[in-house]
Parts: structure tokens; C-alpha cells; sequence
């Protein structure tokens, strides 16, 4: 069993059973089991935060009423590196989920996926790095200073 924890410090079990499966799909209209359907599902379910997150809290839902947590609550609890954790614990307990020969290939597709997905963010990260470098902010600033001189009130007297 996986699990995450949020910036308040609460550790969340991933649990990924039929109950869950089931729960998701009446809370969100996901089954978690078709995640690995197509490419372009995991994409797109990923593409999400707010989604993302959504489908989480229902995961996690019986421990979070059990607290007294509320949706608000968990969300909350959450930021980027919060979601990078539970994406990894989610989709460690789904691909869990199912037997050899399929747990064996979702695995493979989930590994291929992660390599792509970090060499995707290596490579923005050095892009903008890149652009970062290369921009002259003293020229901006003196662009924008300029322009909102001109436009002032006091020199259209």
C-alpha cells in the first residue's frame, strides 16, 4: 500500500479495491481502472490538478470523513509537491490493482510514461533556464518605465 502526505502533515493511504473503483466512478464519473486505457487517457487525466485532485479526495474519502476532513480541508493540503506524490502512489496502486500478465505490461507503460514525463520536464525546465538567461530585464524595465511615463496624466497636461 502506497501513501502521501499533505503540507499539513496528514499521511493518506492510497487503497485502490473494487469499493474504490466504485466509489470514484459515483463521485467523479472516473474508473480508475481504464487510467491505462489509451495514451491519451493518462494524459488527460493528468492534464487536470483540479481533477486529479478530485479523484484523490474520493480515494482517500473514508480516512478523510473519518478525520473530519473535508474536501476544502484536503484540498487544502495540497500543492505541487504534493500531487507529484500521490500521482506516484495512485498509479503505483492501480497498476497494483490487476493481475499478471496485465500488472506486468501497466507497469512497463507506467515506467515509460514516468521516463517521458521526466525527460519532458528536464528538458522545459533547461528551456527555460535558457530563456531566462537570454532575456534583458534592464531593457523591459526601461521599456515599461517609459511607456508608463508617457501615458501618465501629468504629461498629457
Amino acid at each position: 500500500m502506497k501513501a502521501f502526505k499533505t503540507t499539513d502533515g496528514t499521511e493518506w493511504q492510497v487503497v485502490v479495491n473494487v469499493a474504490t473503483i466504485k466509489r470514484c466512478m459515483d463521485d467523479t464519473g472516473l474508473r480508475l481502472t481504464d487510467l491505462f486505457a489509451s495514451e491519451a487517457k493518462i494524459g488527460e487525466f493528468f492534464a487536470d490538478d483540479v481533477r486529479f485532485c478530485e479523484v484523490l479526495f474520493s480515494v482517500v474519502r473514508p480516512q478523510a470523513e473519518a478525520a473530519g476532513k473535508t474536501l476544502d480541508d484536503f484540498l487544502a493540503g495540497i500543492d505541487g509537491t504534493v500531487i507529484e506524490g500521490a500521482v506516484e502512489a495512485l498509479l503505483a496502486e492501480v497498476a497494483d490493482f490487476f493481475q499478471e500478465p496485465r500488472k506486468g505490461l501497466i507497469k512497463k507503460t507506467l515506467a515509460k510514461y514516468q521516463a517521458a514525463h521526466n525527460k519532458l520536464v528536464t528538458e522545459g525546465v533547461l528551456a527555460a533556464e535558457k530563456r531566462i538567461e537570454e532575456t534583458d530585464f534592464e531593457t523591459l524595465l526601461r521599456q515599461t518605465l517609459t511607456s508608463s511615463a508617457s501615458s501618465s496624466p501629468a504629461n498629457a497636461a
